[in-house]
């Protein structure tokens, strides 16, 4: 962990030919009143590690609490400033040419706070990149921990999007794991979750950023690769053994997720 006062801001040269890329990045103790009226040109992660702030931004304010995530996208007039003297935060700043659409495609599409429950896998990743960071031969290598940074952001902030739906959601996947091996339908499936199927769909991919007879499907073929690599069964028992009675379609499902054959993945 850090335990001393730091930001660093890199000085940008070949970083600017990748995707996206690290403008800055530290730990603030105390922070201070920031006014950004013009909004900042980067994009922005901040989270507080203990005591409180205030937030401001489109008309709102908010208290930002220890385990609560900030994010905000470039060009948004906002400011904060500490409610208790002892508001330490973490923050990262990043920007690049497609890093808008990237954001945008991941769910990112305006600001939000968010408080998580579980902070540490997100300060680990901040340590990670922080040590990166301080070594210069090893900043371009910053845009491969930015992006699981950025991944771990979205699982922790976005993915639940609220405890009802995030519930409906497992006790669906619950069901597919318990029954991957039979036929199941959709309107099994949504029963399982205990929704119409049009709220059930929507939800869940919203949820999981795929549809359920896909994710079923993967779920599938992912047993079905256990079985070919440690078992003794055929291709059809094995077809069988995951839900496909029909070996042909089985081949079909198993060659599009995996690119080959399910009798070639067998004899690697």
């Amino acid at each position: 962990m850090i335990l001393m006062l730091k930001s660093i801001y890199p000085v940008i040269t070949s970083e600017k030919t990748l995707p996206f890329y690290l403008t800055g990045i530290g730990q603030t103790d105390p922070e201070y009143h920031i006014i950004r009226d013009k909004g900042l040109a980067s994009h922005q992660f901040l989270f507080t590690i203990s005591g409180q702030g205030i937030f401001r931004c489109q008309g709102k304010e908010m208290i930002l609490k220890e385990k609560d995530f900030l994010y905000m996208p470039p060009g948004i007039i906002h400011e904060y400033m500490p409610r208790q003297k002892d508001w330490q935060t973490r923050w990262i700043v990043f920007r690049g040419d497609y890093i808008d659409s990237l954001m945008k495609n991941l769910g990112f599409k305006n600001w939000f706070v968010k408080e998580v429950e579980d902070i540490s896998p997100i300060e680990e990743a901040f340590c990670r990149l922080f040590k990166l960071a301080e070594s210069l031969e090893n900043r371009e290598k910053c845009s491969v921990l930015l992006y699981e940074y950025i991944l771990l952001v979205q699982k922790s902030c976005l993915f639940e999007l609220s405890s009802l739906t995030n519930g409906h959601v497992k006790n669906a996947i619950h069901f597919m794991e318990e029954n991957y091996s039979r036929d199941l339908t959709i309107e099994e499936i949504a029963d399982s979750a205990g929704l119409s199927i049009q709220h059930f769909c929507r939800i869940f991919h919203q949820v999981t950023k795929m549809r359920p007879l896909e994710f079923l499907a993967r779920t599938r073929i992912s047993h079905a690769k256990n079985l070919l690599e440690n078992s003794d069964m055929t291709v059809a028992q094995i077809g069988q053994a995951v839900g496909y009675q029909d070996k042909n379609y089985f081949g079909i499902v198993f060659k599009a997720h995996e690119g080959i054959s399910p009798g070639k993945w067998k004899l690697r």
